[in-house]
């Protein structure tokens, strides 16, 4: 009995951190829409509270999405997290130039996931931002990463920019 229970609470764990790390498709065709990501970045932070933010470069960027930089089929990015690692906020905007990019850009993000919901690597209410206010969404060929705890509207920000 107890190692089923075991296996229970493992699945369920499972569960919860697999979350974060499902790619939602936004609605409409928006291979061809524009988004100034510097703009939608900055219009996010005057709406949504998030902590001192930075623009994640050189060996931060590296350390945090290793390979990033490095994919073929990117076009642009731009990741922005706290000055306060153990502030659980983060927002990564990625445009692809090759759609099939996005299956690389994804194990990226999931990456970084998983990094930031390892037992022992963060304070649990961090780990439980990451799992439970964390969302990968994909449009067209724009992909976002956002944790925060608005993490829904800004998803439904970030989809209406695209339907423009």
């Amino acid at each position: 009995m107890k190692k089923v229970i075991a296996l229970a609470l493992a699945l369920m764990m499972a569960l919860c951190l697999c979350a974060c790390g499902k790619t939602q498709t936004g609605p409409g065709p928006a291979q061809n829409a524009e988004l100034d990501m510097t703009a939608f970045y900055e219009d996010t932070m005057e709406k949504y509270e998030f902590p001192g933010m930075v623009l994640a470069e050189g060996d931060m960027l590296e350390m945090f999405y290793p390979g990033l930089s490095a994919l073929d089929g990117v076009a642009e990015f731009q990741v922005y997290t706290p000055m306060m690692t153990g502030a659980p906020s983060e927002l990564t905007l990625v445009k692809l130039s090759d759609p099939s990019a996005a299956g690389a850009v994804k194990a990226v993000f999931d990456a970084r996931v998983a990094a930031c919901t390892e037992e022992g690597m963060n304070y649990p209410d961090t780990i439980d931002a990451w799992v439970n206010n964390c969302r990968q969404v994909t449009v067209g060929n724009y992909m976002m990463l956002v944790v925060h705890t608005d993490c829904d509207a800004i998803q439904a920000d970030f989809e209406a920019a695209l339907q423009k």
